[in-house]
């Protein structure tokens, strides 16, 4: 009885140990995505660009983090990025229609071969 006590405490002690090596690597890849967020970078950067600004390679949150916790880091980012800029771009959208129809230039029954052009000259 006494080695199944002394082998669950085993057990639970290696469970909190990586739970808690898991709530480091989050919080030190929170801690990257903030950096990439800092250094505002342009939509089409690539993890190859990423990796040759010293300035973010060198810094202590990029450091913390293994070279696959970075790539993958910064695939999170990326996703985020894009999803919040098609977001934008569909509001965007949504208020140039809204404004095309406030000008009668589009109706409810407007065909799109009629407002492209207008559309692609905002």
């Amino acid at each position: 009885a006494a080695f199944d006590d002394a082998e669950d405490d085993l057990r639970a002690c290696e469970k909190r140990r990586r739970a808690e090596v898991a709530a480091k690597v989050r919080a030190n890849a929170e801690r990257f995505r903030a950096l990439l967020h800092e250094a505002d970078l342009e939509a089409e950067v690539t993890w190859d660009d990423v990796c040759e600004m010293t300035h973010i390679m060198q810094d202590e949150r990029c450091q913390a983090l293994t070279a696959a916790q970075r790539e993958e880091a910064f695939g999170e980012y990326q996703k985020e990025r894009l999803r919040r800029a098609r977001a934008a771009a569909k509001k965007a959208y949504g208020t140039l229609l809204e404004e095309l129809h406030a000008k009668a230039l589009i109706a409810r029954k407007t065909k799109w071969k009629e407002v492209v052009d207008t559309i692609k000259a905002d």
